[in-house]
């Protein structure tokens, strides 16, 4: 029952006279409507969620309001007014008209009766609750919007929201909205103002404040949303299961809360504009139907399952202040093609790729000054497990947990991954990093790399063509055991890199041609392991060439100090042109 009004006729009410069936309590009523100055007896029994009285005598009636001139109440196009101040010409809403002839409410700020304009002070709870009658709504009032007021009034075709202050809670709730939703309020939305609003319609909303937790979570019918740039933070679960959505337009600022637009199904596509500073966990989890992603400069972390299980998703723009990847945020974008992993990014967490079934392009981009980035894993299996990787793009230093309980590497035992380019900007291939990658062909290896570890292509035994840059010093052991297909490896080390225990040993020397800079072919002739190659020259022509600052060997001493022509067996060192030395064993 929403409302109630006791006449001033009436002396007693009995006892539980408004009882709701089956239940021990006495009443369900929302408001109840006092025009008698005496309580009646047994009034309790009436008891509404508001009251409102005429004078302080309904001492037992919570969440009363007292309205001197309630008698005077007073009706304009389906709406009752009560009088507040007769002098001052000031009234409020309290009630409506439940009745087919009431199809549309408008409250303004100003309401006109018996030829006397008055001032709408406020607007009260449940006021028009479950009228569903109501197909138009107009709100433009200089006051809030309070809960509970149009609730399930499903019979809404359209309603235009303009007042001046907040909505307040479940002021819609459980309503249908067949067409639009237009609102333009000076104020927040209310947690839950909108929930379970059946219909298909459009919404445009730009209140000027935020929208509030679950403010329109379950619009299961909603088809079109246009955020605008008045609005601030949206809740968490503001549009959670909203599940007809296809498309959501974002101007506003601020911070998108957990789980906004989680099972959102019919999501296409979404465009976080730079003014978003924060995206929370969860937030488009299950779109499954979202096919393109961009994230603005303004979000510094993507956060837990903020686009798990958008199995759609084949474009992703991740903005280029974002610093943190956290764990699982792409898990189960099984049609994601490529990944492009922004300069700023310095952590990506735990299982962000799981089941990215389709990933085939990862590229981290170069970073001038490089911080690192912290690649995690999927628990004791690589990153990039569940990936049929094919090319890799290594622009940055890359860290990872390298034991067995971690996976080893990123890329350990990727059996698709075919190319591999590491740039200048990376100094170490870490060990076990590339191991077991069976269907490696190419890899360029650039000039910052210093040091390639034990076992970094040990198993890739489809690697054909291998370049490596001029700053290369050590070769971990078994570095490249078991590539025995490769037929060029180029080295643009002005001085052989020092090998580790069979590091070279099984690449055929018959069938790979060793490349190396001109003029140092005698001291590869000589080094441990390099020398074992029949075929050695220096054209490097069309691939990375040196750069002109390259160090290179001007003359070679032995270990007592004496300059010598040539190197000899025993321990070699070579002065560079740039004033450093290096050490070669010949054996």
């Amino acid at each position: 029952m929403a409302s109630v009004t006791i006449g001033s006729g009436v002396t007693s009410i009995g006892y539980n006279a408004f009882l709701k069936p089956n239940t021990n309590y006495s009443t369900y009523i929302k408001k109840t409507i006092w025009l008698t100055n005496t309580p009646p007896e047994g009034y309790k029994y009436a008891s509404g969620a508001v009251n409102y009285v005429a004078n302080e005598l309904y001492s037992s009636l919570s969440n009363k309001t007292v309205y001197p001139f309630l008698s005077s109440i007073f009706e304009v196009d389906g709406i009752k007014y009560v009088p507040v101040s007769p002098s001052e010409r000031t009234c409020d809403a309290i009630d409506c008209v439940y009745d087919s002839t009431t199809v549309k409410i408008s409250i303004g700020t100003t309401v006109s009766y018996k030829g006397v304009e008055m001032t709408v002070k406020n607007v009260k709870p449940y006021v028009c609750y479950g009228n569903r009658a109501i197909k138009d709504v107009q709100l433009s009032f200089e006051s809030d919007l309070p809960k509970y007021a149009f609730y399930g009034c499903t019979g809404i075709d359209k309603a235009t929201i303009n007042n001046k202050g907040p909505i307040g809670e479940y002021a819609f709730e459980n309503s249908n909205i067949k067409s639009t939703l237009t609102i333009n309020n000076s104020g927040n939305i209310s947690e839950s103002a909108f929930e379970s609003v059946g219909g298909e319609f459009v919404a445009s909303i730009n209140n000027i404040g935020s929208i509030g937790t679950e403010a329109f979570k379950g619009c299961k019918e909603m088809t079109t949303l246009e955020v605008g740039q008045n609005v601030t933070n949206i809740g968490n679960s503001a549009f959670e299961d909203c599940s007809a959505v296809k498309s959501a337009k974002l101007l506003n600022h601020g911070t998108l809360g957990s789980s906004v637009f989680k099972g959102c199904r019919a999501l296409q596509d979404i465009v976080i504009p730079d003014a978003i500073t924060g995206i929370g966990s969860e937030a488009f989890y299950n779109c499954s139907s979202m096919t393109s992603a961009k994230i603005g400069s303004g979000v510094p972390a993507i956060e837990e399952y903020t686009f798990a299980g958008c199995s759609s998703l084949t474009d992703v723009n991740i903005g280029a202040n974002v610093e943190t990847i956290n764990e699982r945020a792409f898990s189960g974008c099984s049609a994601l093609p490529a990944i492009r992993i922004p300069q700023a990014v310095k952590t990506i967490g735990n299982y962000v790729f799981k089941d990215c079934k389709a990933l085939k392009t990862v590229i981290m981009e170069d970073k001038s000054v490089d911080t690192g980035l912290a690649l995690g894993s999927n628990s004791s299996s690589p990153l990039f497990a569940d990936c049929p990787l094919d090319s890799v793009y290594i622009g940055r230093n890359i860290s990872y947990n390298t034991s067995s309980n971690y996976g080893y590497s990123p890329f350990y035992r990727n059996t698709t991954l075919r190319s591999v380019t590491i740039t200048d900007k990376e100094t170490e291939v870490s060990p076990n990093e590339f191991y077991g990658c069976t269907n490696l062909k190419n890899v360029r290896i650039g000039n910052g790399v210093t040091t390639i570890g034990d076992w970094a292509f040990s198993g890739c035994s489809s690697i054909d063509y291998f370049s490596f840059g001029s700053s290369v010093k050590n070769i971990g052991k078994e570095a490249f055991s078991d590539c025995t297909a490769m037929t060029r490896l180029i080295s643009h080390a002005a001085m052989p890199p020092a090998c580790g225990s069979q590091a070279l040993d099984d690449i055929n020397k018959w069938t790979c041609t060793l490349s190396v800079p001109s003029g140092v072919t005698a001291y590869y002739q000589q080094a441990d392991q390099w020398k074992d190659f029949f075929f050695i020259d220096n054209n490097v022509t069309g691939i990375s060439k040196l750069t002109d600052d390259s160090a290179k060997p001007t003359s070679i001493y032995d270990l007592n100090g004496n300059k010598i022509d040539s190197m000899k067996p025993g321990l070699n060192i070579i002065k560079m042109s740039d004033g450093s030395t290096r050490k070669v064993m010949v054996k």
